[in-house]
């Protein structure tokens, strides 16, 4: 079974509509011509998220998107993020701060489930 060239196009669709930058995956949707953070396992330390990507606007984070990112101490969430999906950074145990911006109007029960070392989620306004 030849799964090479199709497991690429496939994974990357076809206009290569998922990026990695600094451990964080983002998905374009070409139907909406926006982007969403996605299942990011390599992403550690002090994350800062980008708010465009390819000219795309990241307007959420998706479910369990960092979850169980066992070395990831602090997110920034840029002020283009209007919703953060479930679990989305469930299980980092040594997340200790997330800044989010006052127009995220959607945070779902469990997005910060299981991380004992939170301290501070704090929102900022534009």
């Amino acid at each position: 079974m030849n799964t090479s060239k199709k497991g690429i196009s496939n994974y990357f669709g076809k206009k290569n509509q998922r990026h990695e930058i600094n451990g964080v995956m983002y998905k374009i949707d070409a139907k909406t011509s926006t982007a969403e953070v996605t299942r990011s396992p390599k992403a550690a330390g002090n994350v800062v998220i980008l708010s465009e990507i390819h000219g795309k606007t990241i307007t959420k984070i998706g479910n369990a998107a960092f979850h169980g990112c066992k070395d990831l101490i602090s997110v920034i969430i840029p002020n283009t993020v209007t919703s953060i999906g479930n679990s989305a950074f469930s299980g980092c145990k040594e997340l200790k701060e997330v800044t989010i911006p006052q127009r995220t109007t959607s945070i779902v029960c469990g997005a910060f489930s299981d991380c004992p070392s939170l301290k501070s989620i704090s929102k900022f306004t534009e």
